[in-house]
């Protein structure tokens, strides 16, 4: 990675390369990774949570609190707490993101939730290790870490640790996500499609338990038609969700 300071986020890795991950996805995102082998990486600022990669409320009490002490009147302190509240907004804009989760398969919220839970969708079954050597270099694999954004706070090392963090209201998600820089050249804001690998990627294709068998021969065919040398299995989960 190119951002300054970088090396203060690779604390919150996982070096776990053994640990399942999960993506969950529509027939759609799923013919996108397939046919054209990238991972897609939203930006932040596209998340329905707008306070992603903002610190705690607990956190601008605090610099507030430091600002009063050293003599700073209220105007002083409400202009570097919009400041500090712009920089964020940046950040939201400049770093992608891919979600991935640690539930399991037969998790009925997460078909609900990433694929609105229609029986043509299918769960992508990886390891924190195929999915760093599918990336390559130039990317954080970080374990969310939930907490209250009223009574605690986050480290402040580096500007981009908010985004290791999240409300305690999405703990359910346990997600472990992907964190990169927008490719230079692109509009702020933009996506991100890091190539991957897919045959090292993709170790599992679980589909909707309720999936037509249309779907199921979709399915394989573009799997077969796009990664021939894969190892990979592509099952239908067992448990009704």
């Amino acid at each position: 990675m190119t951002c300054v300071g970088w090396h203060l986020l690779r604390e919150f890795e996982t070096g776990d390369d053994a640990l399942p991950l999960r993506r969950f996805m529509d027939f759609s995102k799923f013919q996108h990774l397939m046919n054209t082998r990238t991972l897609y990486l939203a930006p932040a600022s596209a998340f329905n949570d707008k306070l992603e990669g903002h610190y705690t409320s607990r956190d601008y009490e605090a610099w507030d609190k430091q600002l009063a002490d050293w003599g700073f009147d209220s105007k002083g302190r409400e202009m570097a707490s919009n400041a500090k509240a712009t920089v964020a907004r940046h950040n939201q804009a400049a770093v992608v993101i891919s979600c991935w989760t640690m539930a399991n398969t037969d998790d009925a919220r997460m078909w609900e939730e990433y694929t609105g839970s229609p029986p043509e969708a299918v769960v992508v079954e990886t390891t924190v290790g195929r999915l760093r050597a599918a990336l390559g270099a130039g990317f954080l694999i970080v374990p969310v870490r939930y907490l209250d954004f009223v009574e605690h706070q986050i480290p402040r090392e580096h500007s981009l640790q908010p985004f290791c963090y999240k409300q305690n209201r999405y703990k359910w998600e346990r997600e472990v996500r992907v964190i990169g820089e927008m490719e230079l050249g692109k509009r702020i804001g933009s996506p991100r499609e890091a190539p991957v690998i897919l045959s090292t990627l993709v170790a599992k294709i679980g589909l909707h338990p309720k999936a037509p068998h249309s779907f199921v021969d979709s399915v394989l065919q573009l799997v077969r038609q796009m990664v021939p040398s894969a190892a990979c299995e592509v099952v239908r989960i067992e448990r009704n969700v």
